[in-house]
């Protein structure tokens, strides 16, 4: 299954992201959209992080770097 197949399914996914060298965090994906970019169209994550104070979209290009494994949420 993939990330945008999971999350079209209302599942949120559990990403564990590498945060430096024997650390890590994660975080909730609960969403996706598309944005126009000058580059073109580009996937947008909608993320709930327990160490923020408010929800935020991030750029897939900048959770992929980082991104370890993921749960799908049933």
């Amino acid at each position: 299954m993939t990330l945008y197949g999971a999350l079209a399914q209302g599942r949120p996914v559990i990403l564990a992201l590498r945060s430096g060298q024997g650390s890590g965090h994660v975080v909730v994906v609960r969403g996706m959209s598309f944005v126009q970019t000058d580059n073109g169209v580009e996937p947008v994550l909608h993320v709930n992080d327990p160490m923020a104070f408010y929800t935020q979209p991030v750029a897939f290009r900048d959770i992929v770097a980082v991104w370890s494994e993921a749960i799908v949420v049933r």
